[in-house]
């Protein structure tokens, strides 16, 4: 019994050893493929990262894009607000100088015209006292009318009582008129 329990010994080794080989190859066989997932979820993760990277840049570049047509979309807005602002004062200058010079040119000639008309009364009527006396208040309503026009000139900047005195003007000159013709 005692060769039975050496040979069952000997056996039990032996199939003890093919186990622990079996299992040793079985070990290295689980090792491989734990190292190879292991990889494999790295390389997986790095995909990751790299595709959110890129995802990332791609949406930076699209928002950048969008951002610089809008830069685009205002410089032009801007430059035509410009261009337009430039017209608008070039127009009121225009304007302006027009006011300026039909103020000048308008106001002289009926002024002219106001003292030739009472140069005219006074050669008909040197005889008439009553008349003499209209035609010296007309010249010095003539007189402040050329103080006024003048003075218009002088303020031609400030346009909005400018207009008021024209208007003002040019009342006193119908009357004016409406008087030298009542007297002719």
């Amino acid at each position: 019994m005692e060769r039975n329990l050496a040979h069952c010994d000997e056996r039990n080794l032996a199939h003890c050893a093919g186990n622990n080989s079996t299992e040793n190859g079985n070990m290295a066989k689980l090792k491989e493929d734990y190292e190879r997932q292991i990889q494999t979820l790295k390389l997986e993760h790095k995909i990751q990262l790299l595709e959110m990277d890129n995802t990332n840049k791609t949406k930076i570049m699209e928002a950048t894009q969008t951002l610089q047509e809008r830069c685009l979309a205002l410089e032009k807005e801007n430059q035509a607000l410009k261009h337009e602002n430039q017209i608008m004062k070039l127009k009121s200058e225009h304007e302006s100088d027009l006011r300026k010079s039909l103020i000048g040119s308008d106001n002289h000639v009926t002024v002219e015209t106001l003292r030739n008309d009472i140069e005219g009364l006074k050669a008909n009527s040197k005889n008439q006292q009553p008349m003499s006396e209209k035609l010296s208040n007309l010249e010095k309503t003539v007189d402040t009318l050329r103080n006024d026009i003048e003075g218009l000139k002088a303020n031609s900047k400030n346009q909005q009582p400018m207009s008021e005195k024209l208007s003002n003007l040019e009342k006193t000159v119908a009357t004016l008129r409406n008087d030298i013709d009542g007297l002719a």
